[in-house]
């Protein structure tokens, strides 16, 4: 695989964001999740649960019912902690418009 996991698109299922990569190579492997940041259509972030779901990345927050955002390495010394199988990590992304 040439690169490591870019954003591709994503999807609402009930308050949770189902995140979709192209690049994915052999899976995906999450080091940390403290990088990955939710918001609904407030536009107020918080820390967002995620978890590995196949070639997805699923994101909540409990305070959250109906998520409208979520970024990734987003501040400016994040660290890289998504990274597919083969060790490439992922770039920083935002689902913004």
């Amino acid at each position: 695989v040439s690169s490591g996991p870019l954003y591709r698109e994503y999807s609402v299922v009930g308050n949770k964001m189902i995140i979709h990569f192209d690049f994915v190579g052999s899976g995906l492997e999450l080091r940390t999740t403290n990088e990955f940041e939710i918001a609904g259509i407030d536009g107020v972030f918080h820390t967002a649960t995620v978890s590995v779901d196949g070639e997805t990345i699923v994101a909540s927050n409990s305070k959250i019912s109906n998520p409208a955002m979520l970024r990734y390495a987003w501040r400016d010394l994040s660290n890289a902690s998504l990274f597919n199988v083969e060790g490439i990590p992922a770039s920083s992304f935002s689902t913004e418009n």
